[in-house]
């Protein structure tokens, strides 16, 4: 039989890949998925146990041309538009009442 096995967790630092890959070594019937995304240096990947690992960069993109710099099932995945328009409505709000302080 199979089974799957779905979670998420929180890192302090870099998505864990070298123990993804230890146990994919040690279970070797045993398929891996990672997605992983960290905001505060804006990038975003998936690795796989098979070899894979797609990874970008998107600092600088905004909700209108992240798509354009990242893979549809990324974007998708983590809602990177939408954060990204939450993002600019925050700084607009920011703005908008700066020249009244």
């Amino acid at each position: 039989g199979t089974a799957e096995i779905t979670g998420w967790f929180d890192t302090a630092w870099s998505p864990p890949i070298e123990a993804l890959n230890s146990l994919a070594d040690d279970w070797d019937s045993c398929y891996i998925e990672l997605f992983y995304e960290e905001g505060g240096m804006a990038f975003v990947g998936c690795w796989d146990s098979e070899g894979a690992d797609d990874h970008y960069d998107y600092g600088g993109a905004t909700s209108d041309t992240v798509r354009n710099m990242i893979p549809e099932y990324l974007v998708d995945h983590f809602a990177l538009d939408e954060m990204l328009a939450e993002y600019e409505e925050e700084e607009e709000d920011l703005a908008d009442l700066s020249p009244n302080m």
